[in-house]
């Protein structure tokens, strides 16, 4: 590209699909002078307010040149939320606060897009740059330094700056951190752009951070660079310079024909970006070049294809400098003062006015500006120009003073924003107006599922305040888009809430109110085990699904096909089964339509629930539910499966009739009630048997059972199964199976033949169908082998009409761990099916299920929205080095170097230990850091000692000895300091290899049981010492690395 670029973008609009190299503005965050927020920083630039801190330094005098007590500063500063991202507090005090800002806001950033999962599906790059690690430096380089804290140097340096956020949250794209002075965020952004345009990453964060720890102590002002009077004036004709400030600033990109088609909420869209450098063509090192800004202005107009005079609002560089302003504005004038239509100005500014400079992260706060202004249409006002500069004479370039709506235009709104770095490096963004993404989804009326969690309760509280706080303050919510960002654009995490309504406001003020309560308890961290339950053909599903056939688009497609299939083999009207009157159907219904219509509903069901992301560990099926679950398993072919059904139901409707009763008895106290003509047909319980036999034995029973006052129900069967009255027709059924071809099992059955895990090959014979259609039930047997096998939480799925199985199930399995859900409980009218669904769902995801939220929307196509973000409770991690710096010696700065290495820097920390007393006590007694943690339950002096290595180490307790202590956040450094220690301290051999494969606290304690001579005790050396000074020893880093290779 050169200067003499020639405009060949034409008048029409370019395609709302946008063109291939178009890049979307998905997401934003960032911690500014004045704002928590890019949403506060937008309104208070719209204010037009000033947020740069002014202050009366103690004991200065009026006249006192020497410093500017002004600062953009950010608040607390030295608070981070470092148990949220399970860093432990010596590693969180070590951390740069550039750092500790950057993770906090990538995590925002990710939420704010709509793409802060549990998984991810995306590659993500990192692109970022910050200024010195100042805070790091101070506090590092003592003297002496340790060769052990040099190589800490190597963890908490500015080359781990994207690094650890990568790691921390698991993105695997680029992790790119880059550094070109003031322009450094502008620069991060063109990087970005190209690594999505070379298909590196699907999404990447780009941004800058900039966070000086002495924003309290002012700044010594320097002529024509930095303001001596603590006002920041761009394009002011009196602008002396700039006043410093903390802050940082993020966008989420993606490339805009795939952010069209993935709905993400779109800010804004980069049409083009350029990056260069002045080369020598200027006055010196420091100065602007005209030429290299014009340079790189062109070169993101060019890639843009827009014309210069289409851009009507420029955010500029700014600085307020007499120099660096003169520069920047001739060089506007040179690329976007020329063709401009008469009376069409071009307005300009600089968001430095409002909050000062930012160094490295000035560019993206530039950015975000222009962002919300293209969004909303606004050009908002630039503070401190009271006389236009010079420059700016009979030109076409406006500084916008005061809020004003943007011109309105015949194409979509544009704007170019422009860094410049000290040395050169320049960077120059093209924006341009969202395009206007038609919905072409069908609004499905009803409820939708909204979920809220958080890692604690007080943040669950504090994301439902904010959730009915964001309700209240926004009108026209869509219900779809909000339910969905928060099911799919969210990480789920240990407690959690959740709401079903059909209103989006009722929802999250629902959301609110059930996130308050103090009875919520933790996601068990040991996963769940799912059985699907298929209840047998007594459960009448005539008429039952009709409302998830309306909403959910598995069910419906398994549905229609099972169906169809059906037809073909039996010519019923299957339509009227589903959506006519219930008992006008039943009234005339053959037990082969009923059959079929069972099966179908209890395997679409489960197909369905399998589409959310359900996996059965087994299924289990009573009385005919097992030709479901052998379906379901892979055993029968769904045409065989229906076929069979057909057969059965016909040969069933040829028996002379009979009747089934259920008793709620133990089979003790029932044998001598049992009579001809009665059999036990199922064991649902020890307490709940089902009898079966010859209608009037079996009434005669229940005369005699009711005048015990022993309760029974007698069952709408009208035939007896499992019991003598079907044995005219085993031959028949035997034949029937003759024909079929079985499967392999993909899924286990447990076997309410048996009661026990049916093996390879015992279900596909013609014998086991026909001794399961004779026999009695064992279904209590059948859930006690699944009770013995499973080590997790149980979640029984009934897939089928009703919620017995369910009941009966959680009744003999452990209450307080089992959850049972019914997919459709019993007379659950049509309009309540798709809600009592989602309740479930609701259910699932609380109790720690992974969703498929996707499936939960059918024809309707939801949208990612812009919505709170976490909620972050941090804690104060802060040293202050006490080494004299150059403002605490002599004015003049003679012999600071001997008055500085003259003192051993020592530092101060500012985080909250518990006392020795309470510490020890608290590590005797086993109570760990978790809030909700049990205390750790020691089985020797060996684990305690552990712990308290553990937490000289990392600065608190682990949660459990059985945890990883990967889990747990002890980094590669931190295993080898744990190595060291244990040789130290018990004189045994244990590498680095050992402490990775044994994992965990007992583990450790296990091996170094048996490292003793003949069961002796343990040798410990220095004990009396502290087990840091023991860990560390007179190793250097060398010598630590050296233990790799043992």
């Amino acid at each position: 590209m050169n200067g003499d670029t020639e405009w060949q973008a034409g008048e029409q609009e370019s395609m709302d699909e946008g063109r291939d190299w178009d890049i979307a503005v998905i997401g934003m965050a960032g911690r500014f002078p004045g704002s928590e927020s890019v949403r506060t920083l937008w309104d208070l630039i719209c204010q037009g307010k000033d947020s740069i801190v002014r202050w009366q330094m103690p004991n200065m005098k009026a006249d006192d040149k020497q410093t500017v007590s002004a600062f953009g500063k950010l608040r607390n500063l030295e608070w981070f939320a470092a148990d949220f991202f399970n860093i432990p507090e010596r590693e969180a005090l070590w951390m740069d606060p550039q750092q500790r800002f950057l993770l906090e806001c990538v995590y925002e950033a990710l939420e704010d897009a709509g793409y802060m999962k549990d998984e991810w599906q995306e590659t993500i790059g990192l692109f970022c740059g910050a200024d010195d690690f100042t805070y790091v430096m101070e506090n590092m380089y003592a003297y002496p330094i340790h060769p052990h804290d040099r190589a800490k140097m190597r963890l908490f340096g500015e080359s781990s700056l994207t690094a650890k956020v990568s790691y921390k949250l698991n993105l695997q794209g680029p992790s790119i951190a880059l550094r070109t002075a003031c322009s450094t965020s502008l620069t991060t952004v063109h990087i970005a752009c190209q690594s999505l345009l070379n298909y590196e990453c699907d999404l990447a964060v780009a941004g800058g951070v900039s966070i000086t720890p002495y924003q309290d102590d002012g700044y010594s002002p320097v002529e024509g660079t930095l303001s001596p009077d603590g006002y920041t004036r761009p394009f002011d004709k009196n602008g002396q310079g700039c006043v410093p400030g903390n802050g940082i600033g993020l966008v989420v990109l993606k490339r805009l024909k795939e952010a069209i088609l993935d709905r993400d909420h779109i800010y804004a869209v980069i049409k083009g970006s350029a990056v260069n450098h002045d080369g020598m063509d200027k006055a010196g090192y420091a100065a602007p070049s005209v030429q290299g800004q014009m340079r790189v202005i062109r070169n993101a107009l060019e890639m843009s294809d827009v014309k210069p005079e289409d851009i009507e609002y420029l955010e500029c560089h700014g600085t307020a400098t007499p120099l660096g302003d003169a520069v920047e504005i001739k060089a506007l004038k040179q690329v976007y003062g020329e063709n401009r239509y008469a009376g069409a100005n071009c307005y300009i500014g600089s968001v430095k006015g409002n909050i000062g400079h930012l160094n490295t992260a000035a560019g993206a706060a530039g950015l975000i500006k222009a962002i919300w202004a293209v969004k909303e249409g606004i050009l908002p006002p630039s503070l401190h120009c009271t006389e236009p500069h010079p420059e700016l004479a009979d030109s076409t370039f406006r500084v916008n003073t005061h809020l004003q709506q943007w011109p309105k235009q015949h194409h979509r709104r544009k704007a170019g924003v422009s860094s410049f770095g000290l040395g050169g490096n320049n960077a120059h963004v093209v924006l341009e107006q969202a395009p206007d993404v038609p919905r072409e989804d069908i609004v499905v009326e009803g409820p939708h599922l909204y979920v809220a969690s958080a890692k604690t309760p007080q943040e669950l509280a504090a994301v439902g305040r904010q959730l009915k706080d964001y309700a209240d303050s926004h009108d026209n919510l869509r219900s779809d888009d909000v339910a969905y960002t928060l099911q799919a654009g969210r990480q789920h995490h240990s407690y959690r809430t959740f709401a079903v309504a059909q209103d989006v406001k009722q929802g999250l003020v629902h959301i609110a109110q059930e996130s308050a309560k103090s009875s919520l308890t933790p996601v068990s961290k040991d996963g769940l085990d799912v059985v699907f339950l298929f209840p047998g053909a007594g459960t009448n599903a005539v008429g039952q699904g009709a409302g998830l056939y309306k909403n959910q688009a598995v069910f419906r497609e398994e549905m229609n096909r099972c169906l169809e299939i059906a037809s073909r083999i039996h010519d019923t009207d299957y339509e009227a089964m589903l959506f006519g009157n219930k008992q006008a159907v039943c009234s005339d219904l053959q037990l082969a339509e009923q059959f079929v219509f069972h099966l179908s509903v209890s395997y679409s069901l489960a197909k369905m629930w399998m589409a959310f992301g359900f996996h059965p560990s087994a299924v289990i099926g009573h009385s005919f539910g097992e030709y479901v679950a052998a379906c379901v398993s892979g055993l029968l072919t769904l045409e065989d499966a229906i076929h069979i059904s057909i057969t059965r139901g016909e040969l069933f409707q040829s028996l002379s009739k009979g009747r089934m009763l259920s008793v709620s008895l133990e089979q003790e106290r029932l044998n001598p009630f049992l009579r001809e003509g009665v059999s036990i047909a199922a064991v649902n319980a020890n307490d709940r048997l089902l009898l079966s036999g010859e209608e009037r034995a079996i009434r005669q029973l229940e005369q005699e059972l009711s005048k015990e006052r022993i309760s029974s129900i007698l069952l709408p069967a009208q035939r007896a199964g499992h019991s003598p009255l079907v044995d005219p027709i085993i031959p028949a059924l035997e034949h029937a199976f003759e024909s079929v071809t079985f499967g392999s099992m993909n899924i286990p059955i447990i076997s309410t033949l048996t009661g026990t895990w049916a093996v390879e090959g015992e279900m596909a014979t013609t014998s086991y169908w026909s001794k399961q259609t004779r026999e009695p039930v064992r279904f209590a047997q059948a859930l006690q082998s699944w009770k013995e096998w499973s080590q997790r939480p149980f979640v029984c799925i009934e897939a089928g009409s009703g919620e017995q199985l369910g009941q009966l199930a959680r009744k003999q399995l452990d209450r307080r761990t089992t959850l049972a859900v019914a997919s459709i409980p019993a007379d659950t009218e049509p309009a309540m099916e798709w809600h009592h669904l989602l309740y479930s769902v609701g259910r699932l995801w609380q109790k720690g299920a992974p969703i498929r939220w996707e499936e939960l929307y059918g024809q309707s196509k939801p949208f990612r929205v812009s919505l709170p973000t976490y909620p972050f409770t941090r804690k104060k991690y802060w040293k202050r080095p006490t080494v004299p710096r150059f403002d605490s010696v002599d004015n003049k700065g003679e012999n600071w170097k001997e008055q500085a290495t003259s003192h051993h820097r020592c530092s101060q920390e500012e985080f909250v230990y518990q006392d020795q007393d309470k510490l020890q006590a608290k590590i005797e007694t086993g109570q760990s850091s978790g809030q909700e943690a049990a205390p750790l339950d020691y089985r020797n002096d060996i684990e305690r000692d552990l712990v308290r290595i553990f937490h000289d180490l990392t600065g608190r307790i682990p949660s459990g000895l059985d945890e990883p202590l990967l889990i747990e956040g002890l980094d590669s450094l931190a295993y080898l300091e744990l190595g060291a220690a244990i040789r130290k301290r018990y004189s045994v051999s244990i590498s680095l290899k050992d402490l990775y494969e044994l994992e965990t606290i007992t583990a450790i304690s296990d091996y170094l049981v048996t490292q003793v001579n003949s069961g002796d005790d343990i040798k410990q050396t220095n004990k009396a010492q502290p087990i840091a000074a023991a860990a560390r020893g007179n190793k250097t880093w060398n010598d630590l690395l050296s233990e790799l290779d043992k």
